[in-house]
């Protein structure tokens, strides 16, 4: 023990030296503001060839030790992560962040309607599961911003809207705080702006008939830092929750005896519908017990004085059974139905039902199940520091939602993929589990 410790101050000496000896890389970007700061910060970057501060990729885990010196961290941490880099306005200048409000404003009326375009559409969403249906508001937000036009979100929903007279319109809306930049207009995005919107890949040769080719670059590289910075800020405006959603919120919060002085892990364990069938391999998402999360969480709760978790799972009994092995832990959550264990989601969007009693049970219940997924990422994106996966559309909604509301990246731990964003395009890694090394899946 004695020699490890002295073999990692004599490299830690090493490094103090070598920041004292090299000039700072050149050619470096960043909107680091402390020169001292970002002319180490950037040196030490470039020995891990990274070309630009703001779009290094996201790690698989940020867990910063409390107290402990960002240098030393370096050395100790698997994925590094320095702390330095964990508010928007380290990645990204003052500058750089009003623009995105303004960008908001435009396109989704954040500070009312008067702000947005002239002209308005209905907003292109996916409808898949919720939180990937919100992740396809993000890109439409950023298409958007690109053309000048704004977004209305009264999108009638084909499953998520049914089966609730507090949704009577059956619409995103329905959800949200806001309801987008509402007018009527007859301009409406034609088949090929949607078709790039969604799948940009197919047009990566410039313009086609005489329509701009989609560039989400200048927002960051789809794994990258600024990304999410661009991304967990549009994403805390839209699922700002409605009234009702909003009241329910505080209800479960009572109901699960989450104390507003607590200090919270948010723990995500992804099961339902993603463990059906040959779903596991198809996306490469093992469909884990919780024992697997559990040396993530402990680690977390030692290193941050935790005793509190709160659990968001769709696996029903069989997961909330599991948690009493942990004795140790006080456990918050709320017991709910697993609605799609024996149902893919996708049949129930496109109503492909037939045959199945058991999707038909819940074809109607859609707006009440997506209030359950909203409160419970709302609650994971309240927690002090998150356990999940990445490969999961709810898990990086609660880390986007809960940054961008904190003003800083909340410490997280993912067990398979690193974060990703550019929604409908193979951009995420497997890099740790069963299936490390599988084939991108999409974000």
């Amino acid at each position: 023990m004695m020699g490890r410790t002295l073999r990692m101050l004599g490299i830690v000496c090493i490094a103090i030296h070598n920041f004292a000896i090299h000039p700072r890389a050149q050619g470096r970007t960043s909107c680091l503001q402390n020169s001292d700061l970002r002319a180490n910060l950037e040196h030490l970057l470039s020995m891990a060839e990274f070309n630009d501060i703001s779009d290094v990729e996201m790690p698989l885990e940020y867990l910063p030790v409390p107290g402990m010196p960002w240098v030393m961290q370096y050395f100790m941490a698997q994925n590094f992560l320095p702390s330095a880099l964990a508010r928007p306005d380290s990645i990204c200048s003052s500058k750089t962040l009003r623009r995105i409000r303004e960008q908001l404003d435009e396109t989704i009326g954040i500070s009312g309607k008067s702000h947005c375009y002239n002209r308005t559409v209905n907003a292109p969403l996916v409808e898949y599961g919720l939180f990937c249906l919100f992740h396809s508001g993000v890109r439409a937000i950023f298409h958007a911003s690109q053309v000048h036009v704004a977004l209305d979100f009264n999108t009638p929903l084909a499953y998520w809207g049914k089966g609730s007279l507090e949704c009577e319109t059956e619409m995103l809306s329905c959800y949200m705080e806001t309801t987008g930049c509402t007018r009527t207009s007859e301009d409406r995005f034609k088949q090929n702006e949607y078709q790039k919107l969604i799948f940009p890949e197919q047009y990566v040769g410039g313009r086609q008939n005489g329509e701009n080719k989609l560039d989400y670059s200048r927002w960051g590289q789809p794994n990258g830092l600024r990304m999410f910075v661009n991304s967990g800020i549009s994403m805390y405006h839209l699922t700002k929750p409605s009234r009702p959603i909003a009241q329910k919120l505080q209800e479960v919060k009572s109901k699960i005896g989450w104390d507003h002085d607590f200090k919270m892990i948010g723990l995500h364990v992804r099961r339902g519908d993603s463990c059906k069938g040959d779903e596991p391999a198809k996306k490469g998402r093992a469909c884990d017990d919780l024992h697997v999360y559990m040396p993530w969480v402990r680690r977390a709760a030692l290193l941050y004085d935790i005793r509190h978790v709160f659990l968001a799972t769709d696996g029903g009994d069989e997961i909330y059974e599991q948690t009493k092995a942990y004795p140790g832990l006080r456990w918050h959550f709320l017991r709910q139905e697993s609605a799609f264990e024996d149902v893919m989601i996708d049949s129930l969007v496109f109503h492909d039902t037939a045959g199945n009693p058991d999707a038909k049970s819940v074809e109607d219940r859609g707006f009440r199940l997506g209030v359950d997924a909203m409160v419970d990422m709302l609650l994971l994106s309240h927690a002090n520091v998150l356990v999940g996966k990445f490969s999961s559309n709810v898990f990086r909604a609660a880390l986007e939602v809960g940054s961008a509301r904190a003003g800083e990246l909340k410490p997280y731990v993912s067990l398979d993929a690193t974060w990703c964003w550019d929604f409908g395009v193979n951009s995420g890694h497997i890099l740790r589990g069963p299936y490390k090394g599988y084939a991108d899946f999409p974000c």
